[in-house]
């Protein structure tokens, strides 16, 4: 759910008001098969989150939000036999959705930048995932998949074909895995040495029995290694790289390399190779060594195996017919993964109880509405312009805040900017939304 700031007098008052006044005038519809859903929410006031609630029917749902006024609002991805029960057994789980949950709080790139920048850079790995994943790989149609803004930080596919209904959380967890890339063999993609050693590093030694594996370093092993068939290797014994838009890994690992390519073609030898090292520490390539990150650099700009790379397809980089440094290619894997990482991501893939953000309900950290989105939609979408509290019918036009720190944001058509301690007459949605994040109170009456 992430971190709810508090809300005291004047400010908690209107907020409720706004929320009430959003649930009264643009009701929600509950979401597909309601009947067999738990729901559940977290009020304004108290603590805790309210649960094991069942619904029969659109209007009492719609009454409920309006009279209950949540400040977060949840239903399971799960079906239930009996969805109100208080003892999870009970319910008698009956199949779930299949969610996934991006959220910048948990991208390899979102460190350090502003809400609206992580937004925008979540963004696009979740079309990543629809595009490339959902519809490409798994073969699904728009109608198997609904597509909705979180409201705070990121987004949720919601995959509810009858053939996922079922799956267990094992058969999740090798989703995840798949989206990561675990598991994906490196071989097709080393030249002849680099395939040899990817065995010596993973194959027991001789007469070793279940022993741990032997590990060696580039360059370890006794001469006799260097057979006159090493030596006789030739180009056409290097790894050739599948077409783009070869099914699965095969094309994704291509169409990464050369996105990497495109960045790099403009670099010296010394900023790729910083590129290198610094990208392998963000992804967790520790095994990329500096003299590796050097030699593929240098293959790429000095040696014109950028250009051999897209004129035939192969890959060779690695200096002394090795293709490509294994960890290298493990680099290249893992800038082509969706990565669900962190605490959040990858249990709201395995779990098969969730919880989950109602769509057309509230965020109660932004007053952003947690949005369905087409497909078509997702290209263009900005939460800051996009997802804002509609004008209420009735009540404020203006709302007076006074900020408790300075902020600086583009919010509708508009940007909201201002110092600590001023006081600003703003629209009710972008008032809301400082007030929710902690960044602005309504000052009380003199």
């Amino acid at each position: 759910m992430g971190k709810t700031v508090a809300l005291s007098n004047p400010s908690l008052e209107v907020a409720q008001q706004l929320f009430q006044e959003h649930y009264r005038d643009h009701p929600p519809p509950p979401p597909p098969n309601y009947p067999r859903r738990e729901f559940a929410y977290v009020p304004f006031v108290g603590s805790g989150m309210r649960r094991h609630i069942a619904i029969v029917g659109p209007e009492p749902f719609q009454q409920a939000l309006a009279r209950e006024v949540p400040r977060h609002a949840y239903y399971s991805s799960a079906y239930y036999e009996d969805p109100a029960h208080p003892i999870m057994i009970s319910k008698k789980w009956a199949g779930a959705d299949l969610i996934f949950d991006l959220d910048a709080d948990h991208l390899q790139d979102a460190a350090g930048l502003s809400y609206p920048r992580q937004l925008e850079l979540v963004r696009g790995k979740f079309q990543t995932l629809v595009e490339d994943y959902l519809f490409r790989d798994f073969g699904l149609s728009e109608a198997d998949v609904t597509l909705v803004f979180s409201g705070g930080r990121g987004y949720h596919a919601h995959v509810h074909k009858s053939s996922f209904l079922g799956l267990g959380s094992a058969a999740r967890r090798e989703i995840v895995e798949y989206l990561g890339g675990d598991g994906v063999d490196l071989g097709p993609y080393l030249g002849p040495l680099e395939k040899e050693k990817l065995q010596i590093l993973t194959r027991p030694r001789e007469g070793a029995g279940d022993g741990p594996a032997h590990e060696v370093t580039a360059g370890e092993g006794p001469r006799e290694r260097e057979s006159e068939q090493k030596k006789k290797r030739t180009t056409s014994e290097l790894p050739k790289l599948p077409a783009q838009d070869a099914p699965g890994w095969k094309g994704r690992f291509t169409r990464s390399f050369f996105r990497l390519l495109s960045s790099w073609e403009t670099m010296s030898v010394a900023e790729v190779t910083r590129d290198i090292l610094e990208r392998s520490r963000r992804l967790g390539v520790e095994t990329m060594r500096a003299e590796d990150a050097f030699t593929v650099a240098k293959a790429l700009i000095a040696g014109g195996k950028a250009k051999k790379a897209r004129d035939n397809y192969v890959l060779d980089v690695g200096g002394k017919g090795r293709g490509a440094p294994i960890p290298f290619v493990t680099l290249v894997l893992r800038e082509g993964a969706i990565g669900l990482q962190g605490e959040t991501d990858a249990p709201v893939t395995t779990d098969i109880h969730r919880l989950i953000r109602l769509p057309g309900s509230l965020h109660g950290g932004t007053g952003f509405r947690v949005l369905p989105l087409a497909r078509e939609q997702l290209r263009d979408f900005m939460p800051m312009r996009d997802a804002l509290l509609p004008p209420p019918e009735k009540g404020h036009k203006t709302l007076r805040v006074k900020l408790t720190t300075g902020v600086d944001y583009p919010l509708g058509e508009s940007r909201v900017s201002g110092k600590e301690e001023e006081v600003l007459d703003l629209l009710p949605s972008h008032a809301l939304f400082l007030l929710l994040r902690g960044e602005a109170v309504v000052p009380a009456e003199p």
